[in-house]
């Protein structure tokens, strides 16, 4: 399994990405991204590939923050819907 980098190399792939609410987010830091070829399709991929840490400073701007956590897990064969994941930050 994987996830598309930040920068995917076909437009109509989902990115990764992170956002917030309430807050700003200052260099956010991604893994660099592995340029790869899979089975479901004929031109390489920027992927991002078992565990990764993205790294950044949020700095508050009310008394609770949201972050969000976009991305589209996939296999070799398949592709899982886009989620988002969102966290509180208090």
């Amino acid at each position: 399994w994987h996830v598309n980098s930040t920068t995917p190399l076909e437009d109509y792939f989902i990115p990764t990405s992170v956002g917030v609410e309430n807050a700003e987010l200052e260099a956010a830091r991604f893994p660099d991204a592995k340029i790869k070829s899979l089975g479901f399709n004929e031109k390489p991929l920027s992927l991002f590939e078992g565990q990764i840490e993205i790294t950044g400073k949020i700095t508050r701007t009310a008394a609770a923050a949201t972050l969000s956590f976009g991305f589209q897990a996939c296999s070799d064969e398949l592709c899982l819907q886009p989620e988002i994941l969102t966290f509180t930050l208090w």
